[in-house]
């Protein structure tokens, strides 16, 4: 996947190789990673960086090559995508104009001719797809937030926000969630210009091991772990830990749960049946992670 990756983004067309620099950040990967590279690097047109970082996690990778940029544009990307010929120069485009901060893009799935047939979109988020439209625009909304596998910022203002915290994002056993929220949120508070291009889109490619119901409820879980995480943080009012706002949306879930499931059933919509069970596992984690919280902090 790397390899296909790698070669894609040398397929890319700029003005000037040497503004660029790709690198790629080995994460305890215990496979061929660090040999891919190396294979690559001779044939690299941009000068190519490798680094290994021993500490386990994608936000401590992402924090290295912060860390590894000294200034300019920081352009992030998965190690399973794949690149079209203008996604760099699009990128460059944007920033050349001034007074941009951030740039991101769509992430469309291939899916390699085997899409689940319980496939439904709302679990787009569970495989980092993204698709806002055909229209560019400049983001103002947290429902406008940009993912991992395609987005950009000016190197100095992301080392201003202290990176990605390492409490969040994958690691080797957890499917943990929100690093790229937190930043895109603090990028809407300071009403800085972030701009959604359509045309700087990455196909992500699906993986097998993906495409299995096990692999949702895994995500679900541990994304209860990350919201609870995210929302305890930055939590100004809340009863028995819980968000007050929360209440409102915990309470509309339940109550629709039951009539939305036999709707569901009796049309045979079975993405929409699995989405409703998923969410009822992401609710209750996610209320057991607030109450544990609440009374580890009250003894």
């Amino acid at each position: 996947m790397l390899q296909a990756t790698l070669e894609s983004i040398n397929r890319t067309d700029v003005t000037s190789n040497d503004v660029i620099t790709i690198i790629v950040v080995n994460n305890n990967s215990k496979d061929n990673t660090e040999f891919v590279c190396k294979n690559f690097a001779p044939k690299s047109k941009y000068k190519f960086e490798y680094y290994f970082e021993d500490r386990q996690g994608l936000s401590f990778a992402r924090n290295r090559a912060i860390a590894e940029t000294k200034d300019g544009i920081i352009i992030f990307t998965d190690d399973d995508v794949v690149v079209p010929k203008n996604w760099l120069a699009t990128y460059m485009d944007e920033y050349s104009n001034g007074g941009v901060d951030a740039v991101y893009g769509p992430v469309f799935p291939e899916w390699r001719n085997d899409k689940p047939e319980w496939y439904d979109k709302k679990l787009d988020p569970s495989y980092a797809l993204l698709d806002y439209g055909d229209q560019r625009f400049i983001a103002k909304s947290i429902y406008q937030e940009f993912y991992g596998a395609n987005f950009s910022m000016k190197v100095d203002l992301l080392k201003s926000y202290g990176g990605f915290d390492t409490n969040l994002g994958r690691t080797a056993d957890k499917l943990f969630i929100g690093e790229e929220t937190e930043i895109f949120s603090k990028l809407l508070n300071e009403n800085r210009v972030i701009v959604y291009n359509p045309d700087i889109y990455v196909g992500h490619v699906i993986r097998s091991e993906r495409k299995t119901k096990s692999y949702l409820v895994k995500y679900y879980k541990d994304i209860a772990e990350s919201l609870a995480y995210l929302s305890v943080k930055k939590m100004k009012k809340s009863f028995l830990g819980i968000p007050l706002y929360k209440y409102k949306e915990f309470s509309s879930f339940y109550l629709l749960f039951i009539p939305k499931y036999f709707f569901y059933f009796c049309a045979n919509k079975k993405g929409k049946l699995l989405v409703q069970l998923l969410e009822l596992i992401r609710n209750n984690r996610l209320l057991f992670f607030y109450l544990k919280i609440y009374f580890n902090r009250t003894r």
